[in-house]
């Protein structure tokens, strides 16, 4: 949150700051060219006290209120409890033995696969559930691969008629090109959650397909390292946007997270080695859900390519990671109505 504006700082000190009045302050802080907390909670306490002219005492008490303020605020066990059952969810899994494995709380969700496999169509079912009940859908498309017809289709099967359409104009659409690009809109989300009831309520469902879309570009640009930081910057935003809130109108406004990514080497090679989830070690420990699709029924035989694929259609999803579920695979096929869960 250190990206949060000055005024933040002093939104709870109407009196005085160290003998200076809040406004007077914002004025001394904003004539050093700071606009942020991030700009201030930089700064050594002897630059704060020669530019305000006040002890290094009271400097390091400003810094600490700015540390505080951007901080986030501890919240115990049984009040998420609390809320996560005071609140209600939308439906955000298209496989009911994925929904009852995630419960009523918002979450990071990574799902990865071969081409072809069904994320895309995941994420489309995802967003068909969302508006569908009633929730806004942020879809951040770096492929290309959204395709309004489709998710009209699945939301003809929910809410026939002149509803699906009005739950249509809940999905907003943004094509994205860059890891940079990304980044800002999800560093502009973050801060929206920050600001609570004084900005407008987030989406329901932030839908990225694909993460790996634009770390490639961003690889092809740059160096690994560099990259491999921005991940990192990139999945510590999203983790701020699922959070919980411990106040109740901010609880009511945490979004959850669909983020699609790629596996790199051959599906078909027979072996689980000659294939992983993509992006490396960093962004694999940064995602708490991670949901691998495949051909072929998970094993050591790996996720199988699309020319080895069940002749009726028949797919698995694996829960690979997750903070609260035992690994689980549940099979599934794609037909009109999204996906399918198969006994």
């Amino acid at each position: 949150f250190g990206d949060l504006p000055l005024d933040r700082l002093f939104s709870d000190a109407p009196e005085p700051v160290l003998g200076v009045g809040a406004v007077s302050l914002l004025e001394l802080l904003r004539a050093k060219r700071l606009s942020t907390i991030k700009d201030l909670v930089h700064l050594p306490p002897w630059e704060l006290r020669d530019w305000l002219l006040i002890t290094e005492e009271e400097a390091i008490l400003l810094l600490r209120k700015a540390w505080s303020t951007c901080a986030v605020k501890p919240v115990s066990a049984w009040e998420l409890a609390t809320q996560s059952h005071a609140i209600p969810r939308s439906r955000l899994a298209p496989l009911p033995s994925l929904q009852a494995a995630l419960g009523g709380t918002p979450a990071l969700l990574e799902v990865a696969g071969a081409p072809g496999v069904g994320k895309t169509q995941f994420c489309l079912h995802a967003a068909a559930l969302t508006a569908a009940s009633g929730g806004e859908v942020f879809w951040l498309d770096a492929e290309r691969s959204f395709s309004a017809q489709r998710l009209l289709e699945m939301l003809e099967h929910l809410q026939p008629g002149e509803v699906a359409m009005q739950a249509l104009q809940r999905v907003r659409h943004k094509v994205c090109g860059s890891l940079q690009e990304l980044h800002s809109i999800v560093s502009e989300l973050s801060q929206s959650k920050a600001a609570a009831v004084e900005q407008p309520a987030l989406p329901a469902l932030v839908v990225i397909d694909s993460v790996a879309a634009v770390a490639r570009r961003e690889s092809e640009q740059s160096s690994i390292p560099r990259r491999q930081a921005a991940l990192s910057s990139l999945a510590s935003l999203l983790k701020v946007l699922v959070a919980p809130s411990i106040s109740a109108e901010a609880a009511s406004n945490v979004p959850s997270v669909v983020v699609t990514n790629q596996v790199m080497g051959d599906p078909s090679g027979g072996s689980a080695a000659s294939t992983r989830v993509s992006l490396g070690q960093v962004w694999h420990h940064a995602v708490n859900w991670r949901l691998v699709l495949s051909h072929v029924p998970p094993g050591p035989t790996g996720p199988g390519s699309k020319e080895q694929a069940d002749p009726f259609g028949r797919r698995y999803l694996l829960v690979e990671k997750s903070p609260c579920c035992a690994t689980l695979t549940i099979p599934f096929n794609i037909c009109e109505r999204g996906l399918k869960e198969l006994s």
